[in-house]
């Protein structure tokens, strides 16, 4: 089952200098040209986006695709399909910016729907494997592996045609990843770690492969407002943690600890940095949100629907 990787590109709001009047009598802050506000432009967030599943109707035998509201956590049923296999690798890769989502069906075919449910193409079968994917700059990035070398290998995939080319052959200092693409659309590049918990920073055109650092236990993340934001699993205080990845050293740094209302979850994040948060799902399929900056612990409420996975909505 591969896990999600939601892409979105991150956008800074600047703080706008408001006009000044001079004063005769007493000198203000805005004599100094800042009118009383810090002078550094400040990040403000946007308002969180909807997310997006996909799921199945057991009573007509279908996948669907839903909206799911992140206030409520009410679920929209918006089209309803069928794969070629009847069935997929569950794992979404958002397009936020052209509002479409890309998947792959057991027959490796991969498909392009319509965030708001207008259309579903099935764009090609994959012509070569891969482990998983997520955005690139101009097509979709993933990583497969070459069973003769024994190599790793970074590959593009064309989101019309499924046509997937070779960029890279490399390894994995434990041999091994851990199957979670976490890409950086605007610095052409993408983040993922190896079973020992090295953190890898990849340019997409396969001009360097980099390790960041080793860190402590394994961090479900993903793309953060600075590094990577998520969530690891404390074993001495039996609790969960939300914290931030270095994406310079690997350094973790606990934001804050918290309980789902089970003792176990879904096992991925989603993203919204934009918004400066980012959603998990516990086993009862209750939404959570965290916030970015300190950790904050948000219980939205149970999905209204069932859900298989899910990913970043539309801008």
């Amino acid at each position: 089952m591969r896990p999600l990787f939601n892409a979105t590109l991150s956008a800074l709001s600047l703080s706008l200098l408001a006009g000044c009047t001079p004063s005769t009598v007493e000198k203000d802050p805005c004599d100094t040209a800042n009118c009383g506000q810090d002078s550094t432009p400040t990040v403000q967030n946007a308002e969180p986006r909807s997310l997006v599943a996909i799921g199945y109707n057991d009573a007509e035998g279908v996948n669907e695709l839903y909206s799911i509201n992140v206030e409520t956590a009410e679920v929209t049923t918006l089209l309803s399909f069928e794969f070629d296999s009847g069935s997929w690798w569950p794992g979404i890769v958002s397009d936020t910016e052209n509002g479409v989502l890309y998947c792959v069906s057991m027959n490796n075919t991969l498909y392009r729907i319509a965030m708001d449910g207008s259309s579903i193409e099935a764009m090609g079968e994959l012509s070569k494997s891969i482990q998983n994917m997520g955005m690139g700059t101009d097509q979709l990035i993933g990583i497969g592996y070459k069973e003769i070398s024994e190599k790793n290998v970074l590959r593009s995939i064309d989101p019309a045609t499924g046509e997937v080319s070779d960029i890279l052959d490399f390894t994995f200092e434990s041999g091994s990843w851990e199957l979670n693409v976490t890409p950086n659309v605007d610095a052409g590049e993408f983040y993922v770690s190896d079973t020992d918990h090295n953190l890898y920073r990849i340019k997409m055109d396969g001009s360097a492969v980099d390790v960041i650092g080793q860190y402590g236990p394994h961090v479900f993340f993903a793309r953060g407002q600075e590094g990577l934001a998520g969530i690891v699993y404390n074993e001495d205080t039996e609790r969960y943690e939300v914290v931030n990845l270095s994406t310079e050293t690997g350094q973790i740094t606990v934001l804050n600890d918290f309980t789902f209302n089970t003792s176990d979850w879904n096992g991925y994040v989603v993203a919204d940095p934009d918004a400066g948060v980012f959603y998990g799902l516990s086993n009862t399929q209750t939404l959570y949100r965290f916030h970015m900056d300190d950790g904050e612990k948000e219980k939205i409420g149970r999905l209204s629907q069932g859900i298989q996975v899910m990913g970043l909505g539309p801008l």
